[in-house]
C-alpha cells in the first residue's frame, strides 16, 4: 500500500532508479537475499569487524539486519506478481558500507569516524546518493562529518539522513 500511497508507483512512470547508485551506510547489506540479488554492486567494511565487501552484517545480532532491511525497502527487486519485497527504486544499484554501531563493539574507530570514512568511500566509489538511516542522540555532529558531507557536496552526491528515527525520541 505504501508504494501507491506515497506516489512511488506514479514515479515509476519516469524512473525505477536505473543508472543510479545508492550507498547504504548501515550495519551492512546481505546481498545474497532473494530480493537483493544483483542489486549490490560493491561495498566495504569500515568497522574492521565485517567482510571486506560490506555484505556481512555487523553488530548486535538482533539489530544487524537493519542495513539489509533498508536496502530491501530501497532497491528490493520483488520476486513476482503480488509477492516479495519491491523497493522504491527497484532498478537502482547499491553500494554497502558496514558500520559497527553502539559502544563496546570492538571496532577500532568510533561510529563517528566510521561514518565519515564511509561517506568518503561511497563518493569515491561511484555513489550518486548516500543513505544513512541512522541518527544521533545529540544536537550536533562531529567535525569529521562536516568534512565528509562537504566532500559529497563537492562531488554532486546527495546525502539523505534519518531524522527522528529513535523510538524513544532524541533529547
Amino acid at each position: 500500500y505504501w508504494l501507491g500511497d506515497y506516489g512511488f508507483t506514479t514515479a515509476w512512470n519516469s524512473t525505477k532508479g536505473k543508472g543510479v547508485t545508492v550507498a547504504i551506510i548501515d550495519t551492512g547489506v546481505n546481498g545474497s537475499v532473494t530480493e537483493l540479488r544483483g542489486a549490490v554492486t560493491g561495498g566495504t567494511d569500515v568497522s574492521g569487524l565485517g567482510s571486506p565487501d560490506g555484505q556481512t552484517p555487523v553488530g548486535d545480532p538482533d539489530e544487524s539486519g537493519h542495513g539489509t532491511m533498508v536496502a530491501s525497502l530501497l532497491a528490493g527487486r520483488g520476486t513476482g506478481e503480488g509477492s516479495g519485497v519491491i523497493g522504491v527504486a527497484p532498478e537502482a544499484s547499491l553500494l554497502t558500507v558496514s558500520v559497527a554501531f553502539g559502544q563496546d563493539t570492538g571496532a577500532e574507530k568510533s561510529n563517528d569516524e566510521q561514518i565519515a570514512e564511509g561517506v568518503k568511500w561511497a563518493v569515491d566509489n561511484g555513489a550518486d546518493v548516500i543513505n544513512m538511516s541512522l541518527t544521533r542522540n545529540t544536537r550536533d555532529w562531529p567535525e569529521s562529518w562536516d568534512e565528509a558531507f562537504t566532500y559529497a557536496f563537492e562531488h554532486d552526491v546527495v546525502v539523505v539522513a534519518a531524522a527522528g528515527n529513535r523510538g524513544s525520541g532524541t533529547t
